[in-house]
């Protein structure tokens, strides 16, 4: 069995870009929506 490094991706994601979520008394948390290929999007 050979071991796999873990890899950390610190660039864009492709197929996201940066959303923002409304919160209460008008905060916005900042997140990467990624495009899903069913047309859904998921937020991270």
């Amino acid at each position: 069995m050979t071991a796999v490094a873990p890899s950390v991706t610190t660039g864009p994601i492709r197929g996201s870009h940066k959303a923002y979520l409304e919160g209460p008394d008008g905060l916005r948390v900042p997140v990467h929506r990624i495009e899903l290929s069913t047309g859904e999007h998921h937020d991270v």
